[in-house]
């Protein structure tokens, strides 16, 4: 998915490589979305250069550039998504220690991601793997 707060011309797939990006640097510039996002950019550097999600998802929202997210995480902040079709797809794990299981923050933060998946499953955004 690919997010902004505006819709520059991103929609045009074309125009990509000269639109102003943001992406990972140091290690996270391994990250399947920034393998994505070298590929998009032909090689060249993005403008923006970030070394957390946060961090990532803050300069989208001020829709200074367009960045690769998650769909989930882009739908739920109201970003745009500049392409309908995903452009790459993952499979995601949570894991915590078992002393860590009831701790409040940790079961809030498990319910919303656990809440986003069964909505999109019950919207049929989803396909269940047998």
């Amino acid at each position: 998915m690919i997010c902004g707060q505006k819709e520059p011309c991103g929609s045009d797939l074309s125009s990509w490589p000269s639109q102003t990006w943001a992406g990972y640097c140091g290690t996270r510039a391994r990250l399947k979305s920034s393998q994505l996002l070298a590929e998009i950019l032909q090689g060249q550097p993005c403008k923006y250069a970030v070394n957390s999600s946060v961090s990532l998802l803050g300069l989208l929202k001020t829709g200074q550039a367009i960045g690769v997210l998650p769909d989930w995480i882009g739908d739920s902040e109201g970003l745009i998504r500049l392409s309908k079709a995903p452009l790459a797809t993952n499979q995601s794990w949570l894991s915590f220690h078992e002393r860590l299981r009831h701790h409040p923050r940790l079961s809030q933060i498990k319910d919303r991601i656990a809440g986003i998946y069964k909505k999109r499953y019950a919207d049929g955004q989803i396909l269940r793997l047998p």
